[in-house]
């Protein structure tokens, strides 16, 4: 929406005669996104949208267009992989629990899809099936905010102050909010930095996150759950 208001905003100043008008760049947008009073915080403060309604379009969206948003998915089969023989052979204890600000629906077909994707597995992964007597995706769906993310971490059953936790995820903001709660200190953080990682965010807290683990690869993440394939 950003990106179109500025061409728009651009074509109708050199309409006017100035020549030197110009859209924001991806990178101009990116890097001054959740500054002081940047551009995300300008757009809230523009269109005023209730995240309840935001998430009710995006599902609408995703129902309209279904096949070609689940084609368009793109799944990284090494870590998929990795996860489902992990907890198949009893390397990882609890249920591998998904938290997603999608909705239900888009959420359950994208897991169902993620299992196909795995090639020379003779029982790929289910949501709700079962992973030699494990429980399978525990999915938590519709969490629109960090605050609800982290919530759901919270109800996950857990030993001491989260020891038995590892959290991987692509978002800095919601790794830092983890980082702050008492109960997760014996938690392992992860940021998977194969997902829409910003990697400006990460740059400037990846000093104030001395516990958050980076993850480039499958076998980064196998080495932090001391598993091998």
């Amino acid at each position: 929406r950003l990106c179109v208001e500025e061409a728009i905003a651009c074509r109708a100043n050199r309409a006017k005669g100035r020549a030197g008008a110009r859209p924001l760049t991806v990178g101009e947008i990116e890097s001054n996104w959740s500054e002081s009073c940047g551009l995300r915080d300008l757009l809230l403060a523009r269109w005023v949208p209730n995240i309840k309604d935001l998430q009710e379009a995006m599902a609408d969206s995703r129902r309209q267009s279904s096949c070609s948003l689940l084609e368009e998915t793109k799944f990284f089969g090494e870590v998929l992989e990795l996860v489902h023989l992990a907890v198949a052979s009893g390397a990882v204890e609890e249920s591998v629990h998904c938290i997603t600000s999608r909705d239900q629906l888009s959420a359950v077909q994208s897991l169902q899809m993620s299992g196909e994707c795995i090639e020379d597995l003779s029982s790929p992964p289910d949501h709700q099936g079962s992973w030699a007597g494990k429980d399978g995706w525990k999915l938590h769906s519709n969490l629109g905010t960090v605050e609800e993310k982290v919530a759901a971490v919270h109800s996950i059953p857990s030993r001491g102050y989260g020891e038995n936790l590892v959290i991987v995820d692509d978002s800095v903001a919601f790794l830092q909010a983890c980082a702050a709660e008492l109960n997760f200190g014996g938690a392992q953080l992860c940021l998977a930095t194969w997902g829409y990682v910003s990697h400006g965010h990460w740059a400037d807290g990846r000093s104030r996150l001395p516990r958050v683990k980076e993850l480039q690869t499958a076998a980064d993440l196998a080495a932090i759950i001391d598993f091998t394939p």
